[in-house]
């Protein structure tokens, strides 16, 4: 490890603990603080020198690349969706390859028979400049999937009501003890059996499928996904998604997500990390907005006592 004071004159602890681990595989002289910041210049830093910036060129290659994967295997259009949500992300904000990568996702989604999702992107298409000389055909695909959604009674998502009675059936052998402090079960239990499905109050999605997945939610909606506006890393389900993504967490990683995918990539243990990032960007929040329940979710007292109804339930949101 380097002398505490060879890491008080390094720029900030994280570059302190990276040089350290640096010096220990370049066999750096611990006091060569000058060959040690040399070794941490930016060109070699394991990271993008800089955001990857949005690139109308870079969208039209992937959703031309897109259109030749689903020429070749238009029986499985997994890949070629994927890349025409790279070609998404990828289109700068107002351009017409945004409104063209829709409208190209929406004609596979149209050739599926899947026309709620044909509709959606249509929709989209037309609400990001999906050029007027070619808006004929966008429009003649529109009627087809409308009068065949009109006649094809089966093709329709999961209603709400029986994703509702599937969880409510999960829950209804739970109750809660005699001290109200954990949950127990009223019946006997297979092993392996669900007993609860419950939203996670904060995760990450994996970089291999940040394209096929909600960055929010985590929610698979490969034919809705919009991107965000600021990077091409993260994909939502929709504006409410977007919305709280940012304000929870993504204000802060926008300018750094590429560099966060590399510094945590590896074995799925050290995602969490990435997890951790995002629960203290949450708490700086909670500082900065209510100083008051933030002191009440890490004061020692409220720990002490889990049953406490004022703080209680703050701090279980923290620990999960």
């Amino acid at each position: 490890m380097l002398r505490p004071e060879v890491v008080e004159r390094l720029d900030c602890p994280i570059v302190g603990l990276a040089t350290s681990w640096s010096i220990g595989r370049k066999g750096v002289p611990l006091d060569n603080l000058e060959a040690v910041r040399t070794l941490f210049e930016r060109k070699f830093w394991p990271f993008p020198k800089g955001k990857i910036r949005k690139s109308n060129s870079r969208a039209s290659s992937l959703r031309e690349l897109g259109n030749a994967t689903y020429k070749k295997a238009p029986n499985e259009p997994g890949k070629a969706l994927e890349l025409y949500n790279q070609s998404i992300c990828m289109a700068e904000e107002g351009s017409t390859d945004l409104g063209l990568a829709y409208a190209n996702r929406s004609a596979v989604y149209f050739n599926r028979k899947l026309y709620r999702e044909c509709l959606d992107n249509i929709a989209l298409a037309r609400n990001h400049n999906y050029p007027s000389q070619m808006m004929s055909k966008l429009v003649e695909r529109e009627k087809r999937a409308k009068q065949f959604l009109e006649n094809d009674v089966d093709n329709s998502s999961p209603s709400e009501s029986s994703t509702t009675t599937k969880n409510s059936t999960i829950k209804s052998f739970l109750a809660l003890s005699e001290d109200r402090r954990c949950l127990i079960t009223t019946r006997y239990m297979e092993a392996g059996e669900k007993v609860l499905l419950e939203k996670p109050f904060v995760l990450v999605v994996e970089p291999e499928l940040a394209y096929q997945r909600c960055d929010y939610c985590a929610a698979t909606k490969k034919h809705s996904l919009i991107p965000c506006k600021g990077c091409t890393a993260v994909m939502y389900c929709n504006e409410e998604c977007q919305a709280q993504a940012f304000q929870r967490y993504h204000q802060f990683e926008c300018e750094i997500v590429d560099d966060l995918h590399l510094l945590f990539r590896g074995p799925k243990a050290t995602r969490m990390f990435h997890v951790i990032l995002r629960l203290f960007w949450q708490a700086i929040l909670l500082l900065l907005e209510d100083p008051k329940k933030f002191l009440k979710c890490v004061a020692p007292a409220e720990r002490e006592s889990p049953r406490d109804s004022s703080g209680g339930e703050c701090f279980a949101l923290v620990a999960t």
